[in-house]
């Protein structure tokens, strides 16, 4: 609050001393340089412009020896020197040395006329400016050297030139700076302009009114300088005077005015301040509101306010923040000046803009004298601000023991309340000051020591929570209530747990006891408090003095679940210590592992998992504390949970149906976690020579339906479905696949390959044999005679055993997969229909049976129409071997090549439509150059040649040279337009089979490398989606037949072919099944996995830690407004 007042008191004179300089910038020449004694702006001070350096902030120094010989000799004086280097041309008369000044400018400064004649006869720009825009002329008028500036005067340098930066001319120079003689010269001999004004509009005069330069004034007075001109900011003559504080030029420039206004001697007016105009002057104010009364007042000059006041200076005029004169001196502490302008006339409970009165901001101060005097004239003693305060209010804040004191001899109520309710006692508690405090309870006892604020508060609650504890040992002496309750029913205990320190803690528990008990309108007790705020000697105090471990707020947490959430190691290891109920859940039925695992507290998870935590229990979304840090995406805190001792118990929990199990979440998102699982799913014994492998976590059973749409859980699946290529190489994913295939799905797949196989030969014998029979006639002849081009019915009658029964076989065949087919879009539902293989066994089976149909029925019409069911055989055997050909794909040395194809399969149709378009194009070129040949005579006949074409049969020699001047019937040419056809042969070569063949050759080469690249996760795939097929769709009492949850491999004596090799002195063995396993990832990929997998852990680490900083830089901005301190910093959205 003192801040306040303090701030409010200098509102019009902080910028003062930009208003009245010349320079916006300090240089750090030699040529320039700070003085150290400009005047300081504060309290009751108005900036002085005495100090020529404050105004310019400049003024001529020593050279240092780094400047050039040549401008060193001009400073000094040297002029054989300078003749010596201009002579020489060693230098260009006008160079600038490095601070940036010539030799005209130090020669002028230091009143050489010799070296400045002859600096000029060589040609010296006379008008040259330095690097703060003088040009040597102002130099002379700053430093008085009167001898160089006549030179320069009558070399032809202008009176009216301006100071490039300053807009100041000579005449403002050496009237700041009191050179009288100068000034003199100026206006008498030259008739320099006594109103010329600089850049910020201020003349000469106002220069050296502010300098307090009396007879320069008293001259440019003389010669017509005008008093009512106004700078800038807004102030005139009068105003820098009464800044100065000299009486004498303040009396000067009110007599000129006097003289301008009445066109009299002042000595003739008696009541000047009846002249409007003139009364207008005297209380002109700047931009700040500020008269020049208010400027008197602020530098303490009693002198200046009097001349102001006897000339009719309102002492009661306000500036912008309705601070009158009397606020001023009382805010300065300048008791004369107050004593006379209260006798003047000035209100003493005048009102600035925050309603503070004279009273106020003297109380606020500690300016005793000033509050004896307002006192003694009548001031309100308990006048209120806007905040409700009194000036005995603002004592107290302040710390000003003895003002306060002395407010309360002038009876002051000490009782009074501010406009939250705060009487003294609050208010001297919360601004610390313990010295006032003392005083007040002297004074007043403990009457106010239980008064309550707006938020139904103590001093007891404010003192709970200050930086001094003192004051609280202060207030417990005088017996104050302990357990009073504010409006969220916070005792001081609560606060003092929340915000304060061990010692008021302690403090407080001694004195109310049961207020260990009390609970908030939260229902926390203190020690809810104490643990969320991580006071570790708080919370034991509170413990020691039988808080409750286990008391539940409204929500139902615990101290623990506060711990947990906190993050707070040696907190939650005490309420371990002391027996808490480690297992209890909150209204969400979260307990504090599942807190802690939500906000990701590494150390947290673990201390509870040592000291027994359930790490099964579910909240009341049904997640564990497990599913809860992978759904918090905390990667570390799933670490410790898998590699706790107890891992097993999280991975063994039950799921919904509606999300996947554990195992299939860390294989998905946390492999490393996944890995570190199936390590020690893998037990070595040495004494026993045994390898044990547990597949449960990987294959839970055929009764399983913790996956996704309650289906059975198959890790391997999981594994090819995420690309997890690491998981696929560990040993328990490898021998889990070799024991399958071993089991059931090496003898399903050869009895499904054998199956087809028989399937296919029977077909394929069949076909030929058939087509060796039969002629097809020309369809004109057949369509002419129908009855003569009949098959004989004999001819669908077998003649040998075999073909007679291959329809039969057929037969059974396609209604025995058509059956499988039906039933698996039963059990698949609409994952059947995502399969294009499905679509193409369908075809397969429908043709297969079409083309047999004849040869089992006797219905004529069905036979008739052979060229339907052979061209349905023809589609038959085609898509029979396509599909023996997908059939093979998961054999591992062949099934590579087929993926292959099937890629470039696919590449192919992406660019199909670009194909058929250049096709369509090159086809209507071609018919209408062409027609009359018959490749080229329909446009569909067209179309198949360019396909044809495309692929290499140019037939160029053929088609067009074989062709010239021949024709066709009826005289036509068959190459009618050469031109244009050797034109469109060209750009066909040129296109479809150099740049879009090798296109497609490019797109193929590309999709081969990259099949390479995963060719081990292809071929493990096909074979565990094969494997996965079979679990998925035989029935359940086979699947639980040939599942098998563990495997225990153990060694064979040393004579005998065995399943062991040791790899280590350390009797360490490893399962020679695997270590023939030759489908290895390379090291490269494997490499690149985990580099990638470590950039993306990274990732988030680095994400964490952005967060973390984005959190800690809204703190600092948070405490920096508070404490008022201004930080510019960029926004998130630039940084990002």
């Amino acid at each position: 609050m003192a801040n306040d007042i303090e701030s409010n008191g200098t509102n019009s004179m902080a910028n003062v001393g930009e208003y009245r300089s010349l320079m916006t910038k300090f240089r750090s020449s030699p040529i320039t340089q700070v003085k150290t004694n400009s005047p300081q702006v504060g309290i009751g001070s108005r900036p002085q412009l005495r100090d020529d350096s404050f105004r310019y902030g400049m003024k001529m120094g020593p050279l240092q020896d780094a400047n050039i010989p040549y401008h060193r000799a001009a400073m000094r004086g040297n002029t054989d020197d300078v003749r010596r280097f201009l002579a020489e041309k060693t230098y260009a008369v006008d160079a600038l040395d490095e601070h940036g000044f010539t030799a005209l400018h130090y020669a002028a400064q230091n009143n050489h006329v010799f070296i400045v004649n002859m600096l000029l006869d060589f040609g010296a720009n006379l008008n040259v400016t330095g690097v703060d825009g003088s040009t040597p002329l102002h130099l002379t008028a700053r430093f008085n050297s009167m001898d160089t500036l006549v030179a320069l005067l009558e070399a032809g340098a202008k009176t009216s030139s301006i100071n490039s930066v300053t807009g100041s001319t000579a005449l403002h120079e050496a009237a700041a700076f009191g050179n009288r003689d100068i000034v003199e010269y100026l206006l008498k001999n030259k008739k320099a302009d006594a109103n010329c004004p600089d850049y910020k509009a201020m003349t000469p005069l106002m220069h050296a009114c502010g300098s307090g330069h009396e007879m320069i004034c008293q001259y440019l007075l003389q010669y017509g300088a005008r008093v009512d001109s106004c700078s800038a900011e807004g102030m005139t003559a009068l105003h820098f005077a009464s800044t100065n504080g000299d009486s004498q030029v303040t009396q000067q420039v009110i007599e000129t005015a006097i003289r301008l206004y009445f066109k009299r001697e002042p000595s003739d007016v008696t009541k000047p301040e009846a002249n409007p105009k003139f009364r207008d002057f005297i209380n002109k104010e700047d931009l700040d509101g500020s008269s020049a009364l208010h400027l008197a007042v602020q530098t303490g000059s009693k002198e200046v306010s009097q001349v102001l006041i006897q000339y009719g200076a309102d002492v009661n005029s306000k500036n912008k923040n309705h601070q009158t004169p009397v606020y001023l001196s009382a805010v300065g502490g300048h008791e004369d000046v107050l004593r006379m302008l209260i006798y003047q006339g000035g209100d003493i409970n005048a009102r600035e803009s925050q309603q503070k009165t004279p009273l106020h901001s003297a109380a606020a101060l500690g300016n005793a004298k000033c509050i004896e005097i307002l006192h003694e004239n009548g001031a309100q003693i308990d006048a209120i601000d806007q905040n409700g305060q009194t000036p005995f209010h603002l004592a107290v804040i302040a710390g000003q023991t003895d003002c306060a004191k002395l407010f309360m001899s002038f009876g002051a109520r000490d009782s009074a309340q501010d406009n939250h309710l705060r009487c003294c006692i609050h208010l001297a508690v919360e601004y610390g000051r313990e010295e006032t405090l003392s005083m007040l309870l002297e004074e007043t006892g403990s009457s106010l020591v239980n008064v309550p604020d707006h938020k139904q508060r103590t001093s007891l609650h404010y003192a709970s929570f200050v930086d001094n504890p003192k004051l609280l040992e202060r207030l417990l002496e005088t017996k104050a209530n302990g357990c009073v309750r504010d409006t969220k029913h916070k005792t001081p205990l609560h606060l003092a747990a929340e915000r304060g320190t061990t010692r008021q803690v302690k403090v407080l528990t001694q004195a109310a006891p049961s207020c260990v008990w009390l609970r908030d309108d939260e229902r926390r007790t203190p020690l809810h408090h104490a643990v969320a705020s991580m006071k570790r000697k708080s919370c034991n105090i509170l413990l020691e003095m039988g808080a409750d471990i286990n008391s539940p707020d409204k929500n139902g947490r615990t101290p623990l679940l506060w711990a947990a959430k906190a993050g707070n190691l040696s907190v939650l290891e005490l309420l371990l210590e002391r027996g808490v109920w480690i297992d209890h859940v909150d209204i969400d039925g979260n307990a504090a592992i599942h807190v802690a695992a939500h906000v990701g507290n590494i150390e947290i998870v673990r201390m509870l998992l040592d000291y027994g935590a359930s790490i099964v229990v579910e909240n009341k979304r049904g997640l564990t504390c497990l599913e809860i840090a992978m759904d918090a995406q905390n990667c570390e805190v799933v670490m410790v949970i898998i590699k706790h001792n107890r891992w097993r118990e999280a991975l063994a929990v039950s799921t919904a149906n509606d999300k996947p199990s554990p195992m299939e979440r860390l294989i998905e998102h946390f492999p490393d976690a996944a890995q570190v699982a199936m390590d020690r799913c893998i037990q070595k014994s040495v004494s026993e020579q045994s390898i044990k492998y547990d597949f449960t976590l990987l294959d839970p059973g055929p009764d399983d339906q913790s996956s996704r749409d309650a289906e059975r859980f198959l890790g391997l699946s999981t594994m090819v479905e995420h690309k997890q290529q690491v998981l696929l190489t560990h040993p328990l994913s490898r021998k889990l696949q070799r024991i399958k295939w071993r089991r059931f799905g090496a003898w399903i797949y050869a009895g499904n390959v054998l199956l087809y196989l028989f399937f296919i030969i029977f077909l394929t014998i069949f076909v030929l044999t058939e087509r060796d029979k039969v002629e097809f006639p020309d369809p004109k002849k057949r369509d002419a005679d129908p009855e003569k081009f009949e098959l004989d019915p004999d001819f669908f009658v077998e003649k040998n055993v075999f073909n007679d029964g291959v329809p039969i076989i057929v037969v059974a065949f396609v209604v025995l997969h058509l059956s499988k087919e039906v039933y698996q879009i039963y059990t698949q539902r609409y994952r059947y229909f995502t399969e294009w293989s499905n679509y193409l066994e369908w075809c397969l089976y429908i043709t297969a049976f079409l083309f047999v149909l004849p040869y089992i029925t006797d219905d004529t019409g069905i036979r008739a129409s052979y060229e339907v069911y052979w061209q349905m055989g023809t589609f038959s055997i085609f898509i029979a071997y396509i599909n023996l050909i997908l059939i093979v794909e998961p054999l591992m040395f062949i099934g590579i090549y087929v993926t292959m194809f099937i890629e470039v399969m696919k590449t192919l149709l992406k660019v199909l439509i670009l194909l058929l378009m250049f096709t369509v194009a090159f086809s209507m070129a071609f018919f209408i150059l062409l027609k009359e040949q018959l490749a080229f005579s329909t446009i569909w006949v067209t179309f198949m040649k360019i396909i044809a074409m495309t692929t290499g049969e140019l037939e160029f020699t053929a088609t067009v040279t074989d062709k010239l001047n021949k024709t066709a019937s009826g005289g036509i040419p068959l190459v009618p337009f050469l031109e244009s056809t050797y034109l469109f042969y060209f750009l066909f070569i040129l296109m479809m089979p150099i740049a879009l063949v090798n296109l497609l050759i490019g797109l193929a080469v590309g999709d081969i490398e990259t099949i390479q690249k995963t060719a081990f996760l292809r071929n493990k795939g096909r074979q565990i989606n094969f494997i996965a097929d079979i679990e998925r769709k035989f029935p359940k009492f086979f699947t639980r037949r040939m599942h098998l949850p563990t495997e225990i491999v153990r060694a064979r004596r040393r004579n005998q072919k065995t399943f062991w090799k040791k790899t280590t002195r350390k009797e360490e063995f490893q399962d020679e099944d695997l270590l023939g396993d030759t489908d290895e990832i390379d090291e490269m990929t494997l490499r690149i996995d985990n580099l990638t997998r470590e950039v993306e852990k990274a990732k988030l680490r680095q994400k964490i830690m952005m967060n973390s900083v984005d959190q800690q830089r809204d703190i600092l901005l948070a405490v920096a407004e508070h404490v008022g301190v201004e930080i510019n910093l960029p926004s998130r959205a630039k940084i990002d």
